[in-house]
């Protein structure tokens, strides 16, 4: 029995501007959401007891052991609060990783005056506008693959690795479509070179 060829998990939308707009939703590893809830409980316990602990020097401080609330902070250990920081900043890298495997979208918006690129988790946003003018040889291009490296092997267990879809503008490479399988990019490469063939590299576009 042939096998079903699967959807592609993007959608395609027309904008008001008559942009191409690509949705991509983020590919999901239910291990690393679970394995993430459960490592951030405790992280919130740790954060909240850390600064308990704080408080209670400060407030101990001002009641009268210490002139004022500044020699009371001084009094806590410095190691404390450089493990504050540490735990605290990656808290946060791990909460923005979590809410991007569970609702975590890169929305691609293509027309004749350039492209933008958002990652966007529920409403918020982190818009990337590229000038037509300077967008070259938009390909399918795989990632170089490095297990240490933050967007290689890693990246890609934790839902944030390289894209897929890459293009040259001016001295730097660019690249989006991080949950996309090399079929899905071609798809989406396709649908871009009817609307906008300039992207694509010369050889590539229509006619030539």
């Amino acid at each position: 029995m042939p096998v079903v060829p699967p959807t592609p998990r993007f959608k395609i939308e027309t904008t008001e501007t008559n942009a191409t707009r690509f949705i991509v939703p983020s590919r999901k590893n239910w291990f690393t959401i679970f394995f993430l809830g459960f490592w951030l409980t405790g992280w919130a316990f740790g954060e909240i007891m850390v600064l308990g602990i704080m408080a209670t020097s400060i407030f101990g401080a001002v009641a009268g052991k210490a002139p004022n609330a500044t020699t009371g902070l001084l009094g806590v250990s410095g190691f404390l609060l450089f493990w504050l920081a540490g735990w605290t900043v990656g808290g946060g890298f791990v909460i923005y990783t979590f809410f991007w495997q569970v609702a975590g979208k890169e929305v691609i918006e293509v027309s004749a005056s350039g492209i933008t690129i958002a990652n966007k988790i529920f409403s918020f946003s982190r818009p990337k506008e590229f000038d037509s003018q300077y967008v070259k040889d938009l390909r399918v291009s795989q990632p170089a693959d490095s297990m240490w490296s933050p967007w290689g092997r890693a990246g890609q267990f934790w839902g944030r690795g390289q894209g897929i879809i890459a293009f040259d503008y001016g001295a730097k490479t660019y690249r989006f479509g991080s949950g996309l399988d090399e079929a899905e990019a071609k798809m989406i490469l396709s649908e871009i070179a009817q609307r906008c063939p300039q992207y694509l590299p010369r050889a590539s576009q229509p006619g030539t």
